[in-house]
């Protein structure tokens, strides 16, 4: 996909303001910024700024290409390029918050700027706390949801004895003190007729649960004079 790098030009003087890159159309990307100014979005203020001061003067910003690029994956690396042209010459006092490309390299932020960021934000709840969806929209985003659902591309896939056996042993490597614990309290349960942890609903009795304390505490010791060579005998 090709893309463009294009410039805004300031009717009043003819310098070039603001550099960026595109994939869409001009007129689509200059209504855009037009847009976004005149409703004052606070994304890229001084841009926005500059654009309103043009309006207010009754003109618009000219809008005009730089370069076409015949791959998008270089447009970023273009942009560079033409920002740092025309601020290394200072051939133009550019509103461009960044250096170009991706993300936002350049920026720099103010100690007052970043003061004031914290502030808007201390005390204040998140966007969705407290707040519950309507049942129309809940509906709809399950209908969405189930629409585009896809499953995962094992789902249904039995594993194979041998990849089983190499989870298991990976399982028993990375945490053997932890996953030995685990299955001997299976063990136990299974033994003692107890429910597994996830069953609701079922309560155990203070004798199931000292028959399960007490053999844990006795596992658990072994495993210590295994692991660490202490003796523990008669600690139970």
């Amino acid at each position: 996909m090709s893309g463009i790098i294009y410039s805004l030009i300031d009717p009043r003087n003819g310098m070039i303001r603001y550099i960026g890159k595109t994939t869409e159309s001009l007129s689509s990307r200059y209504s855009k910024h037009i847009y976004n100014a005149t409703r004052h979005n606070r994304h890229s203020p001084h841009l926005c700024n500059w654009i309103r001061s043009v309006i207010a003067k009754g003109s618009h910003p000219i809008i005009g290409v730089l370069e076409e690029v015949l791959d998008d994956r270089n447009l970023g690396d273009v942009e560079r390029s033409w920002i740092s042209l025309y601020r290394y010459k200072d051939l133009s006092d550019l509103v461009n918050a960044t250096d170009g490309g991706d993300g936002s390299p350049g920026r720099i932020i103010s100690a007052d700027t970043r003061k004031r960021m914290s502030a808007s934000h201390i005390g204040k709840p998140g966007f969705w706390t407290g707040k519950k969806r309507d049942a129309d929209t809940v509906r709809k985003i399950v209908k969405s949801r189930r629409a585009n659902y896809r499953p995962a591309w094992n789902k249904g896939i039995p594993l194979s004895d041998e990849a089983k056996r190499k989870i298991s042993d990976k399982k028993r490597i990375s945490n053997p003190s932890k996953n030995a614990l685990a299955q001997r309290a299976c063990r136990e349960r299974k033994r003692l007729g107890l429910p597994k942890p996830c069953q609701t609903g079922r309560e155990w009795t203070e004798e199931q649960k000292s028959k399960v304390a007490r053999s844990m505490r006795q596992y658990r010791a072994k495993l210590r004079e295994t692991v660490e060579g202490v003796t523990t005998s008669g600690n139970t």
